[in-house]
């Protein structure tokens, strides 16, 4: 029976609820920030592919075509 005294008292390590409070503020700084990483995104994604496109149509800069 000590054994699951011990156990119960033990707070090593990280429990469930403290791991689901990281995801939880994670996903509230995404969300608040989420136009930021969209573009971030997909700034990176047309630096590695080459010119951006959204939706079938091309986003360029019509002032100077790129």
């Amino acid at each position: 029976m000590s054994m699951w005294k011990e156990f119960w008292a033990e707070e090593d390590g990280m429990s469930t609820v403290e791991i689901i409070l990281i995801i939880a503020a994670l996903v509230c700084v995404a969300l608040i920030f989420r136009k930021a990483i969209i573009g971030f995104v997909q700034n990176a994604i047309a630096s590695v592919f080459g010119e951006e496109t959204t939706g079938g149509t091309s986003v360029t800069d019509p002032g100077t075509g790129t």
